[in-house]
C-alpha cells in the first residue's frame, strides 16, 4: 500500500508518520509550506520539497527584506502552486490513499485535485484548533463543507470536533 501524506513540517506530523515505519506501507510526504527541507526525522519516508520557487535568484532574500511590494511581484511568477505540484506527486507516486494533515494550509490547496480524483480514498487529520476556529481564520462553512464533502475519513483530537465536523456536513467515517 501506497500513502502519500500532505502536511507542514511539524513535530506531532513526524511521530504520527514514524508509526508507519515498518508496517510494509510506502510512503511519501509532500511538504505543503516546502519550509524546512530534507528532514532526518523521517528519512525512510520519501519526501518531495523544494518544489515553491522555480528559480533562488541572486540577491533573493535582500529584495525580500528591503523592497518587499517587488519581491511580492516577482514572487508571482516565481513561486509553483502547491495544487498543480500535489497532482504532478499523485501522477508520479500513485497513491492508494492520500492523507492531510490540517485543513488550511495542506488540505484546500489539494482540494480540487481531490475532487478530479475521489477514486482515492482522503483522509484528514484535524489538529488542535483547526475545526474549532476556522472561522477565526476567514474560513466560511461554505469551504469547510466542501472540503469535509471530499474527505472520507476525518481523525480529530477530541469529540469537540468531531461534532463541529457533523455539523459541517461531514457524514462519512471517524
Amino acid at each position: 500500500m501506497k500513502i502519500l501524506l500532505v502536511a507542514i513540517p511539524n513535530h506531532h506530523f513526524f511521530q504520527w508518520v514514524n508509526q508507519l515505519e515498518n508496517s510494509c506501507f510506502e510512503v511519501a510526504w509532500l511538504d505543503s509550506t516546502d519550509g524546512n527541507g530534507f528532514s532526518n526525522k523521517i528519512k525512510w519516508v520519501t519526501q518531495y520539497n523544494g518544489w515553491k520557487l522555480k528559480y533562488n535568484y541572486p540577491f533573493r532574500t535582500r529584495i525580500k527584506k528591503r523592497f518587499p511590494k517587488l519581491y511580492q511581484f516577482f514572487q508571482r511568477f516565481n513561486e509553483r502552486n502547491l495544487g498543480s505540484v500535489f497532482e504532478q506527486k499523485l501522477k508520479e507516486f500513485q497513491p492508494n490513499i492520500v492523507h492531510c494533515f490540517e485543513m488550511q494550509l495542506a488540505g484546500f490547496p489539494i482540494l480540487d485535485v481531490m475532487e478530479k480524483h475521489s477514486n482515492i480514498p482522503f483522509i484528514y487529520s484535524s489538529w488542535g484548533s483547526d475545526l474549532f476556529y476556522f472561522k477565526e481564520m476567514g474560513i466560511t462553512n461554505k469551504q469547510v463543507n466542501r472540503f469535509l464533502n471530499r474527505t472520507n475519513y476525518v481523525i480529530t483530537d477530541c469529540k469537540r470536533d468531531y461534532f463541529i465536523a457533523k455539523e459541517n456536513g461531514f457524514h462519512h467515517i471517524f
